[in-house]
C-alpha cells in the first residue's frame, strides 16, 4: 500500500487503518536519480519552519500609500532557488567532482540537466498536498499563502498566474485599492 511516509515516520494499525501518530515530517532523506549512479539527496516533505523560510525568500510585501493598499511580489526564479537550497541535503556521484553541496553550490547547478529538472518537480509533488487535503498550515496545496489582487491564496496560485512555466524566473504582483 503506498502510504506517504514522507508525513509522518510513525504509523499504528487502528481496526485496519493505518494512523499516523506523528505530527512531524520524516527526517529521512529521500534519493532522486535518473542514471542510478549520480544521485542528489533531498528532504521527504518540508516542515513548516522550511516551508515558511522558502515563501520568505521569494516573497516581498509592501504597504502602499493607502492604508489598505498592500502590494507582494513573487519571485518564482527566487522560489525555485529557495526550493532547491532549502530541500538538497547531499549529492553524490562522478557528475560532483567531490563539489561539497552547498548553497553556492546548488546555485551552480545546471537547470536544464534532467536530475535537476526531476529534483525541482519531486521536491514541489513531495510537498502538494494529495487531492485537496489540507496541509500543515490550513492550505489545500502545500505551498503556502500569497495575495493576489487583495485575496488570500497559495503560492503556487500566485505562481500560476505569474507564469505557467513554473521552473521560469520573473516576478508576479498585485495591489488592493
Amino acid at each position: 500500500m503506498g502510504y506517504d511516509t514522507a508525513l509522518a515516520p510513525f504509523y499504528i494499525d487502528i481496526e485496519g487503518r493505518r494512523t499516523q501518530v506523528s505530527i512531524f515530517v520524516s527526517k529521512e532523506p529521500v534519493e532522486v536519480t535518473v542514471d542510478g549512479v549520480n544521485k542528489i539527496y533531498i528532504r521527504a516533505r518540508m516542515g513548516y519552519g522550511i516551508e515558511q523560510k522558502v515563501i520568505g525568500e521569494a516573497t516581498k510585501f509592501s504597504q502602499g500609500e493607502k492604508a489598505k493598499q498592500q502590494t507582494v511580489e513573487v519571485n518564482i526564479g527566487a522560489y525555485n532557488m529557495a526550493l532547491l537550497t532549502n530541500n538538497i541535503l547531499r549529492w553524490e556521484g562522478p557528475e560532483f567532482g567531490g563539489i561539497p553541496c552547498t548553497p553556492e553550490n546548488i546555485a551552480l547547478l545546471n537547470d536544464e540537466d534532467p536530475l535537476v529538472e526531476k529534483v525541482l518537480a519531486e521536491i514541489s509533488e513531495r510537498n502538494r498536498s494529495k487531492k485537496g487535503e489540507p496541509t500543515q498550515n490550513g492550505h489545500t496545496n502545500g505551498t503556502g499563502p500569497a495575495l493576489i489582487e487583495g485575496e488570500l491564496v497559495s503560492v503556487a496560485e500566485a505562481k500560476e498566474e505569474a507564469s505557467p512555466n513554473l521552473v521560469s524566473g520573473g516576478s508576479a504582483s498585485s495591489a488592493e485599492s
